[in-house]
């Protein structure tokens, strides 16, 4: 109950947090429009008429603005404060720098800082979908199977020492791509191959939804370390988009995109029509 109680609650704010914004949004439109006549003035010929005019279109805006700003202000009122309530510490003191190239610091380490949560939950709720998944071949035994077979070690949680020697032998790999690691999180490590960013471009919109395909389909709970090797050795083979030719129809572009597929085994380039 209470459960559903706090999503209720949840929702509710969530409303009222969307009328808000659109009240806000209405409120803007009316302050536009009122110093839009304000520095317009009087156009008509006749000066008295004008003045008359120019002064009731003035009133009639001020009025609009006066009423949308008592709405936003009883909405802001009817919001509450967020149930879990982001803290950064000593860093919430970057936002009172008057120095105005410091200033953006503090909403640039709040994006990071709710990026880093964002990822730090996904990764959980990945690890306990995939730890139930042991790549087995078939749930049927076999006499021969378990002569033939290793078994699997799940390598969820390594020592550090070979998290950094894995991502050191790649960076050797591709000199060319640059893989940097941290751990914000403790024990949690990360991988930056380049700043995140969404890119306004639809090619690097295309590889980035194949990377994530592709970091689904390298995903190994029992050989880590070649998952990793196997998903940056892919990667690695982008490094020629847009010079690669596609394997199946032999041009440079289709619908004016390059290749911006490649195949998990061969690394092969496809557009995305020709992968099929």
């Amino acid at each position: 109950h209470q459960q559903r109680n706090m999503a209720a609650m949840e929702g509710l704010n969530v409303d009222t947090l969307t009328v808000t914004l659109n009240t806000l949004r209405t409120l803007r439109s009316s302050a536009t429009l009122f110093f839009k006549i304000v520095s317009e003035g009087a156009k008509e010929d006749n000066l008295t008429e004008g003045q008359n005019n120019f002064s009731e279109r003035a009133m009639k805006v001020m009025a609009d603005v006066k009423t949308h700003l008592r709405e936003l202000e009883t909405q802001v009122a009817g919001l509450s404060p967020p149930s879990n309530p982001v803290n950064l510490g000593n860093t919430g003191l970057l936002s009172l720098d008057p120095t105005p190239d410091k200033l953006p610091l503090y909403y640039q380490l709040l994006d990071c800082y709710t990026w880093m949560e964002k990822v730090h939950c996904y990764s959980t709720i990945m690890h306990s979908l995939f730890s139930g998944n042991n790549l087995k071949r078939s749930s049927i035994s076999s006499p021969y199977s378990a002569k033939r077979r290793r078994p699997v070690q799940l390598n969820h949680n390594v020592p550090q020492q070979q998290v950094d020697g894995i991502i050191q032998s790649i960076n050797q790999m591709f000199p060319d791509m640059t893989l940097n690691l941290s751990r914000p999180f403790g024990n949690n490590a990360v991988v930056q191959v380049d700043l995140y960013t969404s890119s306004q471009y639809k090619v690097f919109q295309k590889v980035t939804d194949n990377a994530n395909a592709a970091m689904l389909n390298f995903c190994s709970s029992g050989f880590s370390d070649l998952a990793v090797r196997s998903f940056f050795t892919w990667l690695h083979s982008f490094v020629s988009l847009f010079t690669d030719v596609c394997k199946r129809c032999n041009n440079h572009l289709h619908n004016h995109m390059p290749p911006t597929w490649r195949e998990f085994r061969t690394l092969d380039p496809f557009h995305e029509e020709c992968k099929a």
